[in-house]
């Protein structure tokens, strides 16, 4: 993959993580994504300090790009389900 030099020049592909899954997730999976999604919305913890540390570690970890994502609450669950069903088929499809 390209580094990326400018948002919006090509389409990019996210991997979304939480504080809960980001330690399970290996260097070699994320190799597939472009950017990193932190859905903090789904942390189990959301103190600052904690999702600062989160930060780090998947900086460090992964060397990848980040945003995060906070939704409401009426929403996260709804769209999670969609989220990744959308990931898998279009990562399932990428790799192909």
């Amino acid at each position: 993959m390209s580094a990326i030099t400018k948002l919006g020049e090509f389409p990019l592909i996210a991997g979304i993580l939480t504080d809960r899954d980001f330690l399970s997730v290996d260097s070699d999976m994320m190799n597939a994504v472009d950017i990193i999604e932190l859905r903090i919305d789904m942390f189990g913890l959301t103190e600052p300090g904690h999702v600062k540390d989160v930060f780090k570690e998947v900086r460090s970890r992964y060397n990848k790009p980040i945003i995060a994502t906070v939704r409401d609450v009426r929403e996260a669950e709804k769209k999670r389900f969609l989220t990744v069903s959308i990931s898998t088929a279009v990562l399932s499809r990428w790799r192909t």
